[in-house]
């Protein structure tokens, strides 16, 4: 119990926490915006319970996958390869992208595709989310702890919020590519 109190008492658990808001309020913002998508063209009833499916799927998927990036990350090559990745997002983050030439109806026409679309999506969007969490926590399980249970919500409940904020002050978006850069090099 007083490992535990002195933990939450130190400095470092203090940063490693704010660290781990500002990554997932910049890398949650796009998933609920998938989810959304994904859903739109079904019909007002299956619409809401294929959000629910697949946002009870996406908890599960960051779980496990913020587990297997926690005992991934104490390797250090892992540990580097992970800190350049979050590197390439943070200049990703704050370099324009081409918008490319979908024609933006990608929502699914059955409930399960719907459903599949939304793991498919949370499982590429949340590695990015995961490896920066976990880099962030730095081997305290009760950060990583926080960390999803912080995610979790923003995903569900806040992202729509998250990306109007980024569409009307963008220096969100740079700040929040810093902070990656920061994370990244302490990783690194």
């Amino acid at each position: 119990m007083s490992e535990l109190l002195s933990e939450i008492n130190s400095a470092a658990f203090w940063l490693g926490l704010i660290q781990i808001i500002g990554i997932n309020i910049v890398l949650s913002g796009d998933n609920a915006v998938v989810i959304a998508l994904a859903a739109r063209r079904l019909p007002e009833a299956q619409r809401n319970r294929a959000i629910l499916v697949g946002s009870a799927g996406a908890i599960v998927l960051r779980v496990v996958l913020t587990l297997f990036a926690a005992v991934l990350l104490d390797l250090p090559f892992v540990k580097t390869v992970g800190g350049l990745l979050l590197l390439w997002i943070a200049v990703k983050l704050l370099v324009p992208e081409d918008e490319g030439d979908g024609d933006g109806d990608e929502g699914a026409s059955d409930f399960w595709q719907a459903v599949r679309i939304v793991l498919i999506a949370d499982f590429v969007m949340s590695l990015d989310n995961v490896i920066g969490v976990a880099a962030a926590a730095g081997g305290s399980i009760l950060l990583l702890v926080l960390g999803l249970a912080i995610s979790i919500p923003l995903i569900i409940f806040s992202s729509t919020l998250i990306m109007k904020w980024m569409e009307r002050l963008p220096i969100i978006i740079t700040a929040g590519g810093a902070l990656l850069g920061w994370v990244a090099g302490g990783t690194i």
